[in-house]
């Protein structure tokens, strides 16, 4: 009989992160700023830095925490001067979050104190992620190829903060970042008020309280919508489309076509690689059956939370769609990287509790390998095809910047002459 070796599923999937870094990698090296990230650098110089949160908010969009942390990485990347680096440090620090928000509820919820499988499973989320993201091209692309759109969802680790301790210092950083982060984008408020009032209602039903925290997070999340929401620049960028009258039947069906478009473009359409990414949870949830078990004894109760969890992803899409719908198209796909995690996450929920009733070990972990393996080869497959085409574009734009430079210091005639740039991504 084959005897399954749970460090063999470990080394697999370091094998997946390490094919994943290279394909990341491999973009950041390549990746130049965008023409709004250049637009933040001379923001900077001309008017300062709060004088272009001040710009901003007045003339362009009210979405100043995005703007605060971007302006901050700007600093940094330009002290380093390199994308790169910049890269490197957003995607540390978005795996760690990922891994101690994991870490977290399997120690808390499960009493499990293995990192191997909190490890295990955050590779699985961060892969599925930049492999099947929600919109792949319009939200993780960023990550390589801008500062200013790229905001890591911190929001996991200050949860985890707040779960997990007491510490003055971490709950008021964290109880700021949900400012922040509440301030970031409208649909990002939305979702997280949603989320926080179900969060709400389950304390209230389960033990008659209302929780202290919460309610601040949701005040404090209100409030940066408030302060979003009534940004002149929103209505100065975007006049001609908050002039469009829509009627009610507008708001009952078009969210709702919105919503069915996004199940079916980005999950149903991408479900056999969701299967191939997370297929391993199966195999996780086998080895921790006993905590899920104390937990949900029963069938029933693990149907009735998996009916649950689809429910809750599919509504977060709705709201997702219906945020977009009231902002009459702002908020474009970039600006679906959290719901991918949610999504991603509930996918992840969804394989360990299947995995946890499934009864055959071995083949399962035999599937597992395999998934892991194949899934590293099309991580690496992205890089093998995306690579020429980035290239190209960097050489390009590298070629542009030389161009302009020399007709700056009078070395390039008196006709400056710029090539159409080709595709980047």
């Amino acid at each position: 009989m084959l005897r399954i070796n749970k460090n063999t599923v470990l080394y697999a999937s370091l094998v997946l992160l390490a094919s994943l870094l290279m394909c990341h990698f491999t973009f950041s090296y390549y990746g130049r700023l965008e023409s709004d990230d250049y637009n933040l650098i001379a923001y900077l110089r001309d008017k300062g830095f709060f004088g272009t949160i001040s710009f901003i908010y007045m003339e362009w969009e009210g979405a100043f925490g995005a703007l605060l942390v971007s302006l901050l990485k700007i600093n940094f990347t330009l002290l380093v001067n390199s994308l790169f680096f910049h890269n490197i440090v957003s995607t540390i620090i978005t795996f760690y979050c990922v891994f101690y928000f994991i870490r977290t509820i399997l120690l808390k919820y499960f009493a499990v104190h293995r990192k191997n499988y909190g490890l295990i499973l955050s590779i699985l989320i961060y892969s599925d992620l930049y492999y099947n993201d929600l919109a792949i091209n319009d939200t993780w692309y960023w990550l390589c190829g801008s500062i200013y759109f790229f905001m890591p969802c911190l929001l996991l680790f200050f949860t985890a903060v707040l779960i997990n301790n007491n510490n003055k210092f971490l709950n008021t950083l964290a109880y700021f970042y949900f400012f922040i982060y509440g301030a970031s984008r409208f649909n990002y408020s939305v979702i997280l008020l949603f989320i926080l009032g179900l969060i709400l209602l389950y304390y209230w039903y389960k033990n008659k309280i209302v929780h202290k925290k919460i309610v601040l997070l949701t005040l404090l999340v209100l409030l940066a919508l408030i302060i979003y929401v009534i940004a002149p620049g929103n209505y100065i960028r975007r006049n001609q489309e908050l002039k469009q009258v829509l009627t009610l039947s507008d708001y009952a069906i078009g969210p709702l076509k919105m919503c069915f478009g996004f199940i079916y473009k980005y999950l149903i359409l991408k479900l056999p690689y969701h299967m191939l990414f997370m297929i391993p949870a199966f195999l996780i949830g086998h080895y921790l059956k006993e905590s899920i078990r104390k937990l949900f004894p029963d069938r029933k109760q693990v149907l009735q939370t998996i009916i649950l969890l689809v429910l809750f992803c599919a509504f977060c899409i709705y709201m997702q769609s219906l945020s977009m719908f009231v902002a009459k198209g702002s908020q474009r796909d970039r600006t679906l990287e959290m719901l991918s995690m949610i999504c991603s996450f509930g996918i992840l929920a969804v394989f360990i509790l299947i995995g946890s009733r499934l009864k055959s070990p071995n083949l399962i972990f035999i599937i597992s390998i395999i998934c892991i393996l194949v899934s590293s080869i099309f991580l690496l497959r992205r890089v093998y095809i995306s690579y020429p085409i980035i290239k190209k574009y960097t050489v390009a734009v590298d070629e542009r910047h030389s161009t302009i430079k020399n007709a700056l210091k009078g070395l390039g005639g008196d006709t400056l002459i710029l090539k159409k740039l080709p595709p980047s991504s």
